[in-house]
């Protein structure tokens, strides 16, 4: 989407909130009775809205980067059914005219900047009639906050997560951590510690929250994340991603596909994708393959499927392949190992339009040391007219 189109969006958003809700008196009120109207429902926050406004307006914070469902939802509000729509009958619109609390000269830039609250036809002198006192007993009370604050802020390492519970809070810079073996990750088998994925790393945050930037709701960290985690930061050696399953399988010859030949410098991976009741997903496979040929060159069927029984499924979920026998090196170097979860949604916004929510977590093991080498978690999400063609359009957004 390009900016400038998502500027006249927000333009557009605040120019009908406006007309909506004429007794605003400033954006932050504005965009609070937008979100709560029909047909955001909150479903988008507030500050998402005003951080594009500020953004756009006043130049103010990152470039925003909203999901297609953020799109989809202001655009409904402005009564569009389709960006495609939107694209081909968006109305003219002038900024300084007809988006409210636009910035159009310096003394409303000042005005703006010592108070949100502010009319812009309020006279600054009414601010600066009060008693000097008054600024006297705020710098002291501030002080004694800071204080106050600092040695909380002392007492609270990486270890100890403090959980903040509000709807729709979107996490900043002071609710980041940077976890080690010593922070506590769950507590009673629930998480204590949040996680996203952003610009190549892990993100860790203690507590739920929608990150600031992808507009994304963070997700609670699992074993699996921890471990590799733990395992890339080198603050422990290997650890099994889960409760190795113990079985008496033998490794036969004839377990392995024998046109599977491990070709020296060549990088060789083998992949396993099972989706929630753990049988083969070929279509995320088949995603996969492409996604990861970049990098190896990917096997065929490295176990042959009549030997891919329950016994052999449950090992390879667990991250454990050593049973697999020394010979699994005449075969690939390395063995991918993905679980893929769907669940399926009425969208809330595009009535006729089914969401489909995809969850995708692998790793790569090198068969050298049975250990964990690179790994993998994401949600995706898509819509579509049939949950096929939800599901198919989801599949298109994965871009490892």
């Amino acid at each position: 989407m390009e900016l400038e189109t998502l500027k006249k969006i927000i333009g557009l958003v605040f120019k009908k909130g406006k007309e909506d809700f004429p007794e605003a008196t400033n954006k932050t009120q504005l965009a609070d009775k937008i979100v709560a109207s029909k047909p955001i429902n909150n479903f988008l926050t507030a500050k998402s809205l005003l951080n594009y406004f500020n953004y756009f307006f006043f130049n103010i914070g990152k470039t925003p980067k909203p999901n297609e469902d953020n799109r989809d939802i202001l655009l409904a509000y402005i009564n569009f059914q389709s960006y495609k729509q939107f694209i081909n009958n968006a109305p003219a619109i002038d900024y300084e005219v007809d988006v409210p609390y636009v910035i159009k000269n310096n003394d409303d830039l000042a005005e703006h900047n010592l108070d949100d609250n502010i009319k812009l036809d309020e006279p600054l002198e009414a601010k600066s009639s009060q008693p000097l006192y008054y600024f006297g007993i705020f710098g002291l009370i501030t002080l004694v906050v800071i204080f106050v604050l600092s040695i909380i802020g002392m007492n609270n390492t990486s270890s100890s997560p403090i959980t903040i519970h509000a709807k729709n809070f979107i996490v900043n810079d002071t609710n980041r951590i940077f976890p080690d073996k010593n922070t506590d990750f769950f507590k009673d088998n629930t998480a204590k510690v949040w996680y996203t994925h952003y610009n190549g790393e892990t993100e860790f945050y203690n507590t739920y929250g929608i990150h600031p930037v992808t507009q994304e709701p963070l997700q609670p960290v699992t074993e699996r994340i921890v471990k590799t985690y733990l395992v890339d930061r080198k603050e422990v050696s290997h650890v099994p991603l889960e409760k190795e399953v113990k079985t008496d399988i033998k490794t036969p010859d004839d377990l392995f596909n024998p046109s599977v030949i491990n070709i020296p410098n060549s990088k060789e991976l083998s992949l396993f994708v099972f989706d929630s009741i753990q049988n083969v997903d070929a279509s995320m496979t088949n995603y996969l393959k492409q996604q990861l040929s970049t990098n190896y060159n990917i096997t065929s069927n490295l176990i042959l499927p009549n030997m891919l029984n329950e016994d052999v499924i449950k090992n390879l979920l667990s991250g454990n392949i050593k049973f697999l026998g020394a010979k699994i090196n005449r075969h690939t170097d390395y063995v991918c190992i993905g679980k893929v979860r769907y669940s399926f949604r009425q969208n809330k916004i595009l009535k006729d339009k089914i969401t489909c929510e995809l969850h995708l977590e692998y790793s790569i093991l090198s068969t050298d040391t049975g250990q964990v080498i690179d790994s993998y978690s994401q949600m995706f999400m898509g819509n579509g007219s049939s949950k096929t063609n939800a599901q198919t359009n989801t599949l298109k957004k994965i871009n490892l």
